[in-house]
């Protein structure tokens, strides 16, 4: 491991006449006291796209050069007993000083996964269509017909989250996340490619038609990403059943190709049993940032979900917020502020997030609470400023639990 660059930055990170132009004329500069090493490993960084800033032209500030040093030495500078060097934060390097934390962090199904995504740089568009597109395809699908293929629970019609979608500003409201290139938009990348890992383990184990089944698509991103790298044979084999309680968004998927099957139910008041009656198959289930917005989430998953998930012998996929990630640790530990997942519930009356997830609990949920034999959790980046997206997204593998969003797979 090599040693932290921390002692050798001082000062404020700004653009000035006497900085040192690290990258090149294209590039914004750093300043002249910090260390080659980490001016080498952000250029490297840089080159190969895992370094995300959503201004590339702006110049780094010392806290994202702060958080980035941590992130490439791999240790936060605290010195406790037995950590003279500081903490270790790669999970491997935790496993190796003897300390106990979940194998469960860090874990993939498929080591190519890992290769995949260490080089895969952050998308850049193309995660959904134009908002004012999916406006005017939501009130075409409203008129067509779709038989048997759209299931509707009249008494999930009056649901709050149930808008009227031919409005671009309800969009707009409910998924606004998703027009701008963020961090989301590697999530989604990541859960498609574990999509298509469990598609693909089906075919291999027999199954002629795999069944997909994801709850709360939204206006499908997920799908569109899974479609688009199934071979049309694979994508005769795959049928995609969406559960949501807006009829207009499973509309809008059965009418652009996004969905074979869509289902308006509100799942929150049924059983295991009713899963069962309602999706007796079903390979892979994605709930794809569903937890955190569930009261006791991991109760009422044991008792409601988990029972359907073992009777089908699904892959399950899914992502959640991570409730303390590493740009809050410093702030946090000093009194400055506090984590934007426990802060912003308590004031803002509009987020419903009511579970609230580290990859220590998702671990713990995952192998204890609800007993998977397999299971793994990955983040898509660590954020190195305690507000925006600008994240190091080859930490996210090194270093989940310190990142964004933790991604999670589980199967028995």
């Amino acid at each position: 491991m090599k040693p932290s660059h921390l002692r050798m930055i001082q000062g404020q990170a700004h653009d000035n006449a006497a900085a040192l132009r690290l990258f090149g004329n294209e590039e914004p500069p750093l300043p002249l006291n910090v260390h080659p090493d980490l001016a080498g490993d952000i250029r490297a960084l840089r080159a190969s796209g895992l370094l995300f800033l959503n201004n590339p032209n702006a110049p780094l500030t010392a806290e994202q050069l702060y958080y980035l040093d941590v992130l490439q030495a791999g240790r936060l500078p605290i010195n406790l007993p037995g950590f003279p060097q500081g903490v270790p934060l790669a999970h491997a390097s935790i496993r190796d000083a003897g300390l106990p934390i979940y194998d469960v962090i860090g874990r993939v199904p498929d080591p190519s996964l890992l290769q995949s995504w260490s080089k895969n740089q952050l998308i850049t568009s193309g995660l959904i269509e134009p908002i004012d597109a999916i406006a005017d395809a939501v009130r075409d699908a409203r008129a067509a017909s779709f038989g048997n293929a759209l299931v509707v629970d009249p008494n999930t019609a009056g649901h709050v989250e149930a808008l009227d979608f031919t409005k671009p500003e309800n969009l707009r409201e409910a998924f606004f996340y998703l027009e701008n290139r963020n961090l989301h938009f590697r999530r989604i990348e990541m859960l498609a490619d574990l999509a298509i890992y469990g598609i693909r383990k089906g075919f291999k184990n027999g199954i002629e038609n795999v069944h997909v089944v994801n709850f709360g698509p939204g206006v499908f991103p997920l799908e569109r990403k899974v479609i688009n790298r199934l071979t049309p044979a694979e994508r005769k084999r795959v049928i995609i059943v969406a559960v949501d309680v807006s009829e207009d968004l499973l509309r809008y998927g059965l009418f652009k190709g996004y969905a074979d099957r869509g289902s308006m139910v509100e799942v929150s008041s049924k059983d295991a049993e009713d899963l069962k009656q309602l999706f007796p198959r079903a390979d892979v289930v994605i709930y794809a940032d569903i937890l955190e917005h569930i009261d006791h989430a991991a109760s009422i998953f044991k008792r409601k979900v988990i029972p359907w998930l073992r009777h089908t012998g699904a892959l399950l996929l899914g992502s959640v917020p991570n409730a303390v990630q590493l740009a809050e640790y410093v702030p946090m530990f000093i009194g400055l502020a506090s984590s934007h997942q426990l802060h912003r519930p308590l004031i803002d009356e509009v987020n419903d997030h009511h579970s609230h997830h580290t990859a220590a609990s998702l671990a713990e949920i995952l192998r204890v609470e609800w007993g998977f034999r397999e299971s793994g959790i990955v983040s898509n980046g660590v954020r190195i400023a305690q507000h925006g997206d600008d994240a190091h997204l080859l930490a996210g593998l090194s270093s989940p639990q310190l990142g964004d969003r933790l991604i999670f797979w589980a199967h028995n």
